[in-house]
């Protein structure tokens, strides 16, 4: 269960990896859509970030972890440094109920999302059908992606 430390970590955590978190959910966006139009982009960010997050992120691999970050990351308040990293193999895969446990870290990506696209959906939908400039569907653009939750999800990590 949710404890104060616990509630305090995942807020940090969430405020270090909100940009990350935000653009991997994005790209995955771009990726599955036959035609990315603000209706369409729309529709996608309207299934949410606690779906979204296990879906996109959780069962494919990502979290935000302490393990493996060779002091490269988001470093919290009592000096441990985190990181968002994939594991190709993930056990969230062969045990999806694992996406759904309490964990400050696993919350601190929901909380993420929630504080971007959750907030700023349709500013994001708006954003990157302007901005995408020849872009086309499923073709990977880290610049807009990124462009996209700086300036229309406003995120500051």
């Amino acid at each position: 269960p949710p404890t104060p430390a616990g509630r305090l970590l995942t807020s940090e955590l969430a405020g270090g990896f909100a940009c990350r978190a935000c653009q991997q959910l994005l790209n995955t966006l771009w990726e599955e859509l036959v035609e990315p139009t603000v209706q369409a982009m729309e529709r996608w960010l309207a299934t949410g970030c606690v779906a979204s997050v296990r879906k996109h992120l959780m069962m494919q691999g990502w979290s935000v972890t302490d393990d493996g970050c060779e002091g490269a990351g988001f470093r919290s308040s009592d000096g441990t440094v985190w990181c968002l990293l994939q594991d190709p193999a993930p056990e969230v895969v062969i045990q999806p109920e694992l996406a759904e446990e309490y964990d400050p870290a696993k919350d601190a990506l929901i909380l993420a999302c929630e504080r971007t696209l959750g907030a700023n959906a349709a500013r994001v939908a708006a954003f990157l059908h302007a901005q995408r400039n020849g872009t086309r569907a499923r073709q990977r653009n880290e610049l807009l992606t990124g462009e996209a939750c700086k300036q229309a999800a406003c995120c500051t990590s």
